[in-house]
């Protein structure tokens, strides 16, 4: 009885030690109601909380800051288990020196990490490389970056390749770096960028083969108008697959409260997939963005999506 008052006498001790100081709690929800119509199929409608984030960062020094950001999402359409997952999503650890920052640990990728923010709808849609698996949003490794200039910046990450939600399964290790001239998120300035991105995995089958993935993109904000653009490649030597992934996006805000947005993706694949997506964006408050929204994928597979989408924060 007393280890167990003892026990639970720490656990409370490191928490409050944990939580106290300078730290910051943030949560981000994206909720939606989905109404689909498939050719030859019975249309669908429900409800979804689409993602759930609740992230802690602190400091412990001026130089050196932590990140936790646990991911709450479903698995997969066509599991058999459909019940909401908990993933550590971030878990970090950033040193800052003179010669850039080095970050370890569970991390986000740099592969579309710009062009997300270009987009700037995260809670409505995946930019175009995250929705089409070109790579996981995050994943374990070791990081460096460099602001090098005011419009010069630069990252290189080694990580396992597999995604935050997968455990390591062989020796070889994804290299991926961004290089990009101009500010990195246009949703939140003004401004105009552009830069290139590339990947290189190893991995074993009957012999090393690899993957490779490239692409180009570039930004333009100006407080009301935003727009971009990315054409994206990957190759997969052990069958020679190429694969081109297009997607042009933009958005203008009619007022701080109004925003109309679109875009269109075209990738290049056996099913030759292009979507489309158009709608406004309403901000009652900071904290609540409100989006109806229509979307249409058309190719070998043709499907409407008419869409409510919710994100609130705190």
């Amino acid at each position: 009885m007393k280890l167990l008052r003892y026990t639970v006498l720490l656990i409370l001790a490191l928490t409050i030690n944990l939580f106290a100081g300078d730290g910051k709690i943030s949560s981000k929800v994206y909720f939606e109601y989905d109404y689909q119509t498939e050719e030859g199929q019975p249309a669908e409608n429900g409800f979804e909380i689409h993602r759930a984030y609740l992230t802690y960062q602190n400091k412990f020094s001026e130089s050196v800051n932590f990140k936790i950001t646990a991911d709450v999402t479903r698995q997969k359409k066509d599991s058999t288990n459909t019940n909401l997952f908990f993933y550590l999503k971030n878990a970090y650890v950033s040193w800052k020196t003179q010669y850039g920052r080095f970050t370890v640990g569970s991390q986000s990728m740099n592969l579309f990490s710009v062009q997300e923010k270009t987009w700037g709808y995260r809670f409505l849609e995946k930019s175009a490389m995250d929705k089409n698996k070109f790579s996981s949003s995050a994943d374990l490794g070791i990081g460096y970056a460099n602001q090098f200039t005011k419009n010069l910046y630069f990252s290189y990450l080694i990580t396992n390749g597999g995604g935050y939600k997968k455990a390591e399964t062989d020796v070889y290790k994804r290299h991926s770096a961004l290089f990009l001239f101009g500010p990195r998120k246009l949703n939140k300035k003004t401004g105009f960028n552009m830069g290139a991105v590339v990947s290189y995995e190893p991995y074993k089958e009957n012999k090393v083969e690899n993957k490779t993935i490239a692409g180009l993109f570039s930004g333009y904000a100006n407080g009301k108008l935003r727009v971009g653009a990315e054409v994206n490649y990957r190759k997969d030597s052990s069958d020679n697959t190429k694969e081109y992934l297009t997607s042009v996006y933009g958005s203008y805000a009619f007022t701080k409260q109004y925003e109309l947005f679109c875009r269109v993706d075209h990738f290049n694949t056996e099913k030759n997939e292009n979507y489309l997506m158009t709608g406004f964006v309403y901000t009652p408050f900071k904290s609540l963005n409100i989006a109806p929204n229509y979307r249409r994928t058309w190719g070998k597979d043709s499907k409407q999506n008419y869409k409510l989408n919710f994100q609130y924060t705190f």
